[in-house]
């Protein structure tokens, strides 16, 4: 047999199937992979009998299974070829008729056939298989050696591990497990790590021998399954073991375990401090679950330790009194969890008890401060809006009283006005005509004459000062919520009475504002105006008037001392107080700043409200 044939007499189609044409029909069993048959053969050979005239041979059937599903292992198609050669030796006196050629020559085609049948499984195979001689020599690998080694099978074969390159410790093991297959005529099973270019890598490795038909051993044959990614995994659960386990035995929790039954079958340290027996006195007395539990929960704790037993739920918690050995009464949080089988039944219930009885001490004392603090607080604010109800009573009536005080103050400066235009006004003018006709009859006296005249003209002045005080204390325009004219008169009035520089700076076209709101402005700018003559010796005023922005702003500013020496010194003159009082009446604000430059900034914002009879 050439250890090097190809497998093309039975090709593999391109998408993975089996060709349907071979000669016989394999049945091989469903088997745990590497499993080494020791009984009866597990891959059955069927040749098909002859046709009804005994000539042709009848076409075989198909493969019974898909090659690709890994439900067989390599070592399995080693006991197919025993029974081949077995078969062979039982069908020979059938046909001992022929002749030796013919004999020979279908045996050779049916070795020839079983070879092409192996190396065709072997390629199907997830796992290393290869055969050795007993010099060691590579016959024959699959296609899995070259992802392993980063050699071909082509290139191996015919060779041993040493000529291959593999490194020492690889060479030893090999040689050895070989050697050993040989001599002792066993099977051998081994566990191997071996280095190669992308890492260490563990094989479980199975050999056997290969037996030709005088029963000589010929070859081995070698399963080489890497199990690397098994026995990293093998590693992590242990870690995750013992991680599990310390974390157990270091939990704040205690760890409990009830079989189904109800008998405890485990008690931790914990446990012990929770509820106060001894590990032994626990196992030994079987405490079963509902005895650490309160009455008064204990119904509702049994029906979901039951819902754990049949598999309804597989984990719960819950929040019960617990007692303790003492009797003591103890607030628990239970995390329990089952615990099953492969089969779905439950091996025992877990539970995981955290002791929070402080904390729910705490949780009732907080509870009840809570309470008590809400009920102070209600109080409180039963208290506080009462009080805000009286305040604001207060604030509405001192604004009613400060609005019935303008008014009042409004009504005394119109009076007053009046009063001296109609009264002191006509007095004053009845003086002058009297000196005036007494100096008509005097015109002969001279020094009379300039005494008169004299006092004529400071009655003449008298008469028009006072004039200008009525007109101030009320003007006629204002009336009429020209707001413009009055100040326009303002400015007039200040420039003689105050010997100063006064302007008006108008901005936008003015609308016509109601009495009260034309009164306020007026009154904020007067006040303004006079302060800075007064106080501050002022020489220039600018009054300024901007119905372009938006509140509207009146802004009167001098360039007199400043209004007070400390900037940061209050400002609750009665004076401010009243204008403050006044642009509120407005729904607007005041401001006095002190410039930089030196002089007063009066800045008031309000907004525009037209008279009702507006047009």
């Amino acid at each position: 047999m050439n250890p090097k044939s190809p497998i093309a007499s039975t090709s593999v189609l391109a998408d993975g199937a089996i060709p349907q044409d071979l000669p016989f029909n394999l049945e091989v069993e469903n088997r745990r992979p590497l499993d080494i048959v020791n009984g009866p053969s597990k891959v059955l050979v069927k040749a098909k009998k002859n046709g009804a005239n005994g000539g042709a041979k009848a076409s075989p059937p198909p493969f019974q299974r898909d090659l690709a599903s890994g439900d067989y292992t390599a070592i399995e198609l080693l006991d197919g070829l025993k029974v081949e050669r077995d078969t062979l030796n039982e069908v020979a006196p059938l046909v001992s008729e022929r002749s030796s050629f013919d004999r020979n020559q279908e045996t050779l085609e049916r070795l020839q056939y079983r070879d092409d049948q192996f190396r065709l499984l072997a390629e199907q195979s997830p796992d290393l298989i290869l055969r050795f001689d007993r010099a060691g020599h590579i016959l024959f690998a699959n296609s899995k050696i070259e992802g392993a080694t980063g050699l071909s099978a082509d290139m191996i074969i015919g060779k041993t591990w040493a000529e291959n390159g593999l490194k020492p410790k690889c060479v030893v093991f090999w040689t050895a497990i070989v050697e050993k297959t040989f001599s002792t005529g066993r099977e051998q099973d081994e566990e191997h790590a071996c280095d190669f270019p992308d890492g260490v890598r563990t094989f479980e490795v199975r050999t056997a021998l290969e037996i030709v038909e005088c029963g000589e051993p010929q070859s081995v044959i070698a399963i080489a399954r890497d199990i690397t990614q098994r026995r990293r995994n093998e590693q992590d659960i242990m870690e995750l073991s013992q991680r599990l386990l310390y974390l157990v035995n270091h939990s704040p929790l205690a760890v409990v375990e009830w079989h189904p039954d109800g008998a405890c079958i485990s008690w931790d340290g914990e446990a012990e401090c929770i509820f106060g027996w001894n590990r032994g006195d626990a196992l030994a007395s079987s405490i079963s679950s509902h005895q650490l539990i309160h009455p008064a929960h204990r119904f509702e704790f049994e029906e979901i330790f039951e819902s754990l037993k049949n598999g309804s739920q597989s984990s719960a918690y819950t929040l019960c009194r617990t007692i303790h050995k003492s009797g003591r009464i103890l607030h628990c949080e239970w995390f329990l969890s089952s615990l099953r089988d492969d089969s779905g039944r439950a091996r025992s219930v877990l539970a995981l008890v955290n002791d929070v009885t402080e904390r729910e001490k705490a949780v009732h004392e907080i509870k009840e401060m809570k309470e008590a603090l809400e009920s102070a607080v209600e109080r409180r604010t039963a208290l506080l809006k009462q009080t805000n109800e009286e305040l604001k009573a207060e604030i509405a009536n001192r604004r009613q009283l400060e609005f019935d005080l303008i008014q009042v103050s409004e009504r005394e400066h119109r009076r007053i006005g009046h009063d001296l235009h109609d009264g002191i006004c006509q007095e004053l003018a009845g003086i002058r005509y009297a000196v005036e006709a007494i100096s008509r009859k005097l015109e002969n006296q001279m020094d009379v004459q300039e005494d008169l005249k004299s006092v004529s003209e400071g009655v003449h002045r008298a008469i028009h000062h006072t004039r200008q005080l009525s007109r101030g204390l009320a003007p006629m325009e204002l009336e009429h919520g020209d707001l413009v004219a009055a100040l326009s008169e303002l400015v007039e009035n200040s420039n003689v009475l105050y010997q100063m520089e006064c302007v008006l700076d108008l901005r936008g076209e003015p609308p016509k504002l109601d009495m009260v709101a034309a009164t306020h402005l007026f009154r904020i700018a007067q006040e303004s105006v006079q302060n800075a003559a007064k106080h501050g010796k002022a020489s220039n005023v600018k009054i300024q008037l901007d119905f372009t922005a938006s509140p509207a702003q009146m802004i009167i500013q001098d360039n007199g001392s400043r209004l007070h020496p400390n900037p940061n010194a209050p400002k609750n003159g009665m004076g401010l107080k009243i204008m403050q009082h006044r642009a509120a009446s407005l729904s607007g604000t005041v401001t006095v700043n002190v410039l930089e430059a030196g002089g007063t900034e009066v800045r008031v914002l309000f907004p525009l409200v037209s008279s009702p009879d507006a047009p």
